[in-house]
């Protein structure tokens, strides 16, 4: 493979694997996975198609079709168009000859237009008694095929396949089923023959897919046949397939599992929805293993390295791989200016870190970070949420937001929908373009898409059906009446009441002398952690930590509460990019934990105080 550049940056493992997959360990065929990348809108599915196919360029003969460009393509049509890419001179694997599809060019030719059919019915006789089925039987159908097309019957050879693959379909499946049985092992000869004899004759799309694609996979394995071909081609062909999402993409990927065997091909797929075929190998992200199957999820690009050499993970005839998250060491890879800022606000979605990269000016203040997203929240909610084209499904999925996972499209009451649908109708488009994650138990959307629907409830009119103030204080309501303390706070946190966390935090810490065990100690982060996970609409006009301070400025303090206000509210805004971009509430976190720490005895002060290094250190 070439060199790799940035452009492989958070998916460099996925380009070592297919490198893995193109090689051919002792010029022998052997089973390939198809390896499919999957991702919501915007994960780098399509960069890294073009990285794959500028990688391997004048290395290996390459296919390359994006589904989305050709939406009612049958799968015969794709198989043409993949062997028209293949064929392409490519340095010592020369020219891959593709015989059966010259013919399928000749034979719809001859089929399409009366006045030709003549004389093309007596050249292909005479190829019949003339030529065997060798390079030279190739290039002779070639120049017959290029012959009718250059006069005008067919508008390109890739599209010239309907009526042979029919008439073999019927020789292999059905009428003449003794007379010829596989596509490659018989007789070239024969092929003919039986083509002329039963032209004409119909038989279901299904056949004509399913033939077809036997016929190519004859024609590579062919190509690689042989002492010299196995030299000079000492390598896999590889197939790339943009958008296999779409109608035509998802027919072909079905038929390409039936027919391909051990072939001289990699294939590499995207798609931003899910497939029911994988759901014997692997866990779909998003739900629950329902049926106790114990699938693995996907496998992150990080993973995909160490797997390259793993017969067991390359064992299935498809290997998932989910994109969308560059860390921040890819975003930096990448030189976004500013990339831990980026790369927190966005969530590693890497068409929002392009974005917002180029939105930033030179040398941005804290004002021009925390109003970057009021420039691309329209832009974004457009661009993501294209399978959602009502404008009620998007309120309703703004009004959702507010709740830390998808919960609310369950709550009628809250949701305050003008439609009747259930959770299904919007859940259902969220998990299947994988837009959402599973996280402690509750499914989560991806933090862009997240951050843009926050940004849209943020900016309602107080007086809108469901405001910022009316669904975050319905929800607070519900949450506290359904005995769920912390997710009632995490809403009132989000009305800014930040005396109502102090007072359930401060629970063990007013005694006189607090014992906190390990695992209380723990817990009472994970509450802290949980409650501040909060949205805020908070103004972007002031210093964060003058923020904090009039935040706490009126609560009424007692017993180490002033500390733990601050550090409620001073981790409220740090979790926020927006808050604070330049994370200069570390030193006022890690100081209030000290504070508490002091007041807390037993194992669980050390929990605390090893948060406080955490922040002191930057791991946080």
């Amino acid at each position: 493979m070439a060199e790799e550049e940035n452009h492989f940056a958070g998916v460099r493992g996925i380009g070592q694997l297919v490198d893995e997959l193109v090689k051919r360990p002792d010029r022998q065929n052997r089973p390939l996975p198809v390896v499919v990348a999957l991702g919501p809108r915007g994960a780098g599915k399509t960069a890294l198609v073009n990285a794959l196919e500028e990688s391997f360029a004048g290395h290996v003969p390459r296919g390359l079709l994006d589904f989305e460009k050709y939406p009612d393509a049958r799968p015969h049509e794709v198989f043409s168009k993949l062997a028209v890419g293949l064929s392409r001179t490519c340095s010592q694997f020369g020219r891959l000859p593709f015989p059966l599809v010259s013919l399928c060019a000749a034979v719809v030719a001859r089929k399409t237009e009366a006045g030709a059919g003549a004389r093309v019915g007596d050249e292909l006789r005479a190829v019949i008694d003339q030529v065997s089925p060798t390079v030279g039987f190739a290039t002779r159908m070639g120049d017959l095929a290029r012959k009718v097309t250059e006069a005008g019957t067919v508008p390109e050879l890739g599209g010239a396949v309907d009526v042979l693959v029919k008439l073999i379909a019927a020789a292999e499946g059905r009428r003449l089923s003794n007379r010829f049985r596989t596509i490659g092992a018989g007789d070239a000869q024969s092929v003919l023959t039986d083509l002329m004899t039963a032209i004409g004759d119909g038989v279901d799309d299904d056949a004509v897919d399913m033939t077809f694609g036997k016929a190519f996979f004859a024609d590579l394995r062919y190509a690689f046949a042989g002492w010299v071909n196995r030299a000079r081609r000492s390598a896999n062909c590889l197939a790339l397939l943009d958008n296999s999402h779409a109608r035509s993409g998802q027919a072909f990927l079905g038929v390409l599992q039936r027919v391909r065997g051990e072939d001289p091909i990699a294939f590499v797929a995207t798609s931003r929805e899910w497939n029911a075929s994988w759901r014997d190998a692997w866990q779909r992200p998003g739900i629950a293993d329902e049926r106790g199957t114990a699938l693995e999820p996907p496998r992150r690009p990080a993973q995909v390295a160490g797997d390259r050499t793993d017969p067991e993970r390359l064992n299935s005839p498809w290997y998932l791989v989910l994109l969308g998250e560059l860390t921040e060491q890819d975003t930096a890879e990448l030189t976004v200016p500013h990339a831990s800022f980026v790369h927190r606000l966005t969530g590693g979605l890497p068409w929002a870190v392009g974005r917002v990269a180029t939105a930033l000016p030179g040398s941005p203040t804290t004002a021009d970070l925390r109003s970057v997203l009021d420039g691309l929240a329209e832009e974004s909610t457009e661009y993501l949420l294209q399978e959602f084209g009502s404008r009620t499904e998007r309120d309703d999925l703004v009004t959702a937001s507010a709740g830390p996972g998808i919960e609310l499209l369950a709550d009628t009451k809250v949701l305050g929908s003008e439609m009747a649908y259930g959770l299904h109708a919007l859940k259902a488009p969220l998990v299947n373009n994988f837009w959402v994650h599973r996280e402690d138990g509750r499914l989560v959307l991806n933090p862009w898409l997240r951050r843009v629907l926050l940004h849209q409830l943020a900016v309602r009119p107080d007086d809108h059906r469901a405001s910022w103030i009316r669904v975050h204080t319905q929800c607070q309501v519900r949450k506290e009446k359904h005995d769920s303390p912390v997710d009632a706070l995490y809403h009132d946190l989000a009305l800014g009441n930040i005396e109502a966390v102090v007072a359930h935090l401060s629970g063990p810490l007013d005694a006189d002398e607090v014992h906190f065990d390990e695992d209380a100690g723990r817990e009472w982060l994970q509450d802290l952690d949980a409650i501040t996970a909060a949205p805020n609409r908070l103004a972007p006009d002031a210093d964060p930590r003058d923020q904090v301070e009039q935040l706490i400025g009126t609560a009424r303090h007692a017993k180490n509460s002033r500390a733990l206000s601050r550090l409620v509210a001073a981790q409220w805004l740090y979790g926020d990019p927006l808050a604070d971009p330049f994370r200069t509430l570390r030193q006022t976190i890690a100081t209030a934990l000290d504070h508490i720490a002091i007041q807390v005895h037993g194992a669980g002060t050390l929990a605390l105080q090893d948060r406080a290094e955490a922040y002191r250190k930057g791991l946080l």
